[in-house]
């Protein structure tokens, strides 16, 4: 199970190369650089803790999903409709929360989220048919490290990642073709640990351009709580996939079949 590149994978994420940033900014030359900078931070550590949020909804949805067959019955009643429901409506909530996240009343934009992660949680119940219970808590212990440390990495390291955006996102639309063409005419375990690997590699980078991509919007708008709250949100939504699709494709690399 994996997500394609129409906004991150299939189920939804903003280009984060876009500009969100408007010109009604407000400008930091009004504060010191002491505050400024502890502005950022504590912006920077609201989008981590949402997005955590976020994942802790998805995985208890998930869970209770997974004992309760609740994705097996809505299947089994709903058929293909319900498969391309589950495709498209986290997709369109993603579209609504990036295109008028700055005129959304802030808590309506929680809520939107944090549906989205329980849909997320009902979609990908399926993994706990297909993986044993301990190696997916193994690679979710594995993903959060990874994270952190990708995180930090994009946080400190000197050189620019959002002028790579475009290139992440090309990458990745490559490798989700490439994956569908060659697994369609070269199916097995090979190949699908060649596209996870390399698949985890791009949202490598993609997490680390996020991270630096998200500061910068907080920087840009340090002065305005009240769109920060806003940009928090999107910003959580950016990593929470991140996040994701580094558990799914090392879930793929990692995980054995039941």
């Amino acid at each position: 199970m994996s997500f394609s590149q129409s906004d991150r994978n299939g189920f939804g994420q903003f280009d984060s190369s876009a500009p969100i940033i408007d010109s009604s900014a407000t400008s930091t030359s009004t504060v010191s650089q002491a505050d400024f900078q502890s502005a950022v931070h504590a912006s920077m550590t609201r989008a981590y803790c949402e997005m955590s949020i976020g994942i802790g909804i998805t995985a208890a949805t998930a869970w209770y999903s997974a004992q309760n067959d609740l994705l097996l019955s809505f299947l089994k009643k709903a058929g293909m409709g319900g498969v391309i429901g589950l495709l498209l409506v986290p997709l369109l909530i993603c579209v609504v929360l990036h295109k008028n996240i700055m005129k959304m009343n802030t808590v309506l934009a929680y809520i939107i989220f944090y549906v989205f992660a329980g849909i997320m949680g009902f979609t990908l119940s399926a993994i706990f048919y297909q993986y044993r219970l301990q190696d997916i808590g193994i690679v979710l212990a594995m993903t959060a490290g990874l994270f952190v440390i990708l995180a930090i990495i994009g946080l400190t390291m000197k050189t620019d990642l959002t002028s790579f955006g475009t290139i992440f996102a090309g990458a990745l639309l490559t490798l989700v073709i490439s994956e569908l063409i060659i697994g369609f005419f070269m199916p097995g375990r090979t190949t699908t640990m060649v596209f996870s690997a390399i698949g985890i590699i791009i949202f490598a980078g993609l997490t680390m351009h996020d991270v630096q991509f998200c500061r910068k919007m907080f920087a840009a708008y340090a002065n305005d709580p009240q769109k920060i709250r806003k940009v928090s949100i999107i910003c959580a939504l950016s990593l929470y996939l991140d996040f994701l699709n580094m558990f799914l494709r090392l879930l793929e690399l990692f995980g054995k079949e039941r």
